[in-house]
C-alpha cells in the first residue's frame, strides 16, 4: 500500500516581528546554533560545526534574531489522503475548507 498527502494551503513568510519574539522564546542553544549555522550549506568538518557553535554560545547577542532567519505560517484549505493499491482501486479522501467547515467528499481512483 502507497500513502500519500496533498496539501494546498495558503503560504506566507512570517513578519520580522514574529520572528524576534519566536526567537527570544527559544533556548539559549538553539539560538546560538542557529546563529552559528549555514543551514543546509555544505561543510568541510563536523568539528568546524562544533567550534563555531562554541564560539556563539559566548556571544552577548544570542537573543537577537538574525536577518536571515524566520519561517513561513501557512493556512491549509485542503487535504487529500490517497491510498495506492496494486489493483489501481485506488482510495482518495478529500477535505476542503468551506468557512468554518470542512468538508468531507471521496475522489474517484
Amino acid at each position: 500500500i502507497n500513502v500519500q498527502i496533498r496539501i494546498k494551503a495558503k503560504i506566507k513568510k512570517t513578519s520580522a516581528e514574529y520572528n524576534q519574539k519566536y526567537f527570544i522564546d527559544r533556548s539559549f542553544k538553539k539560538n546560538a546554533l542557529a546563529i552559528s549555522s549555514n543551514q543546509s550549506k555544505v561543510i568541510d568538518s563536523y568539528e568546524g560545526v562544533k567550534k563555531k557553535f562554541n564560539k556563539s554560545l559566548e556571544s552577548d547577542n544570542l537573543k537577537e534574531c538574525p536577518d536571515s532567519w524566520g519561517g513561513y505560517s501557512f493556512i491549509p484549505y485542503y487535504f487529500e489522503f490517497w491510498q495506492g493499491h496494486n489493483s489501481r482501486l485506488n482510495k482518495r479522501d478529500a477535505y476542503k475548507k468551506n468557512g468554518d467547515d470542512w468538508l468531507h467528499s471521496f475522489l474517484q481512483p
